[in-house]
């Protein structure tokens, strides 16, 4: 069978159903919503504001301990690189692949458990006391704990590839790396970027409809719809750019 076969385009009446199938689902959603938060809602809000509680009272906790398992999952991921790479055999391109594969994946494991760790502590980083300073300044620590751990991952991506380029100190490092990848790896990372902004897209939907659901619930201010609004705004801005410059 041939993968490479162009897909046919879908014609115009599928198009028209499958458009009366999503605004049918849409609407069903959204009048299923007011129905439930109509009947529900009070109930729904003491639960949420129950959670809200708890987890701004035990924030700095809740930071403390994910920042421990950061530091203990840095350290474990790059010994397991570190393990395979010195039992590496360089002239099987199998073995190499799935080092390669293995090596990437501690990496992006790293950086999304940053990320998520940072986001978590943000009720600590907006509170003023004094026990909140604490877990914040034991996130920075852990933040540079991390990033020396990262360095390892690179530095080993570097043996492997000695053709990579990059700093991962510098805001430039992505830059730099990905114009020192061969054209293969080019063409999966654009592709990855493709699908990223693709999904990102049904993402932004799906939190739009839950903040519609939230503002049933809450007396919501518009200012989550006006960051919904620019990060999605800017998302599909940035792509466009990206896109002409590339022409």
């Amino acid at each position: 069978m041939n993968r490479n076969k162009k897909k046919k385009e879908t014609d115009r009446k599928t198009a028209l159903i499958q458009m009366v199938i999503m605004l049918s689902c849409g609407g069903f959603i959204g009048g299923a919503g007011t129905v439930f938060f109509l009947f529900y809602g009070e109930s729904v809000s003491q639960v949420l504001n129950r959670i809200s509680d708890s987890v701004g009272n035990y924030a700095p906790w809740i930071l403390i301990v994910l920042c421990t398992l950061l530091c203990v999952a840095a350290p474990v991921g790059v010994g397991t690189v570190r393990y395979k790479f010195k039992r590496w055999n360089q002239d099987d391109e199998e073995e190499t692949e799935a080092l390669e594969k293995y090596v990437g994946r501690v990496q992006n494991f790293l950086s999304v458990f940053i990320i998520f760790v940072m986001c978590m502590g943000g009720p600590c980083m907006a509170a003023h006391d004094g026990m909140s300073t604490i877990s914040v300044l034991f996130f920075v620590a852990t933040t540079f704990w991390t990033l020396f751990w990262v360095s390892r991952v690179v530095y080993y991506q570097k043996q492997m590839n000695p053709e990579k380029k990059g700093n991962i100190l510098s805001w430039n490092f992505d830059k730099e790396w990905l114009a020192s990848c061969d054209e293969r790896e080019q063409f999966r990372s654009f592709r990855a970027g493709y699908y990223a902004y693709y999904y990102n897209q049904f993402i932004n939907l799906i939190i739009f409809v839950i903040l519609l659901c939230a503002a049933n619930v809450y007396e919501m201010s518009n200012l989550p719809f006006v960051i919904l609004g620019v990060v999605w705004s800017a998302q599909t801005l940035i792509y466009w750019y990206e896109y002409e410059k590339k022409r």
